[in-house]
């Protein structure tokens, strides 16, 4: 469980779409992130599970590989 508060952007302070939501997380919450995250990265990687179009959050990707892929696709049909 978080505490969700709303973090001010920039703008005009009275549209709420100025504003973003932010969470409070736990010390304990954080501690156990990072190993289950690298956990279930190992686990997924390990089985191949995510297709080759998968590029958030993965190692070694980045939005150059989206563009790429988007414009070679796009080449193709």
């Amino acid at each position: 469980m978080s505490a969700v508060k709303p973090l001010y952007k920039k703008g005009d302070n009275t549209n709420t779409t100025n504003y973003r939501p932010m969470s409070s997380l736990t010390g304990f919450s954080k501690v156990l992130e990072r190993p289950t995250h690298s956990r279930l990265n190992l686990h997924l990687h390990t089985n191949n599970t995510l297709v080759t179009e998968q590029y958030g959050c993965r190692k070694g990707t980045s939005n150059e590989d989206v563009a790429f892929g988007l414009t070679e696709c796009s080449q193709i049909y």
